[in-house]
């Protein structure tokens, strides 16, 4: 099992085969409380990206994530954490890469408060305007 940092909030979920938002859900739902994530998403057929709402969280997840990549009928091939961290982080890395019209498409991330689905449009303003208010300065590189 790899270690994460103590304040890592989001993990990279490879696949042995295509996931859907429908089924990453439904794992994470059986595997962490509804409210532990935030931001889930498929940027390719077998790769996920989940945000957790606390670094406890995401160390939980992926304690049994990483045991279930063991069994082969899981469909987890391995988790660790993910290069980018945090929910608004993430979405201004999506939105730096795909533009703001890709929040429309089908294939978007999708972000949750309090375990409720909420509009990508809504998170998109609210979370990365955090960003560039915020008193320390981030610097986000996209390669």
């Amino acid at each position: 099992m790899s270690d994460l940092d103590k304040s890592a909030t989001t993990l990279v979920v490879r696949s042995t085969c295509k996931l859907t938002y429908e089924g990453i859900l439904m794992m994470l739902n059986k595997i962490c409380e509804g409210t532990a994530y935030d931001y889930v998403y498929l940027p390719w057929h077998k790769l996920a990206v989940v945000n957790f709402t606390s670094p406890e969280a995401c160390q939980a997840a992926q304690r049994t994530l990483t045991r279930l990549s063991t069994m082969d009928t899981s469909g987890v091939r391995y988790v660790k954490q993910a290069v980018v961290q945090g929910l608004a982080e993430n979405l201004a890395i999506f939105l730096a890469k795909s533009g703001y019209d890709a929040i429309f498409d089908p294939g978007a991330p999708r972000v949750f408060v309090l375990g409720t689905s909420f509009p990508l449009s809504s998170a998109v303003n609210v979370y990365t305007s955090l960003l560039w208010t915020s008193s320390e300065s981030k610097t986000i590189v996209v390669l």
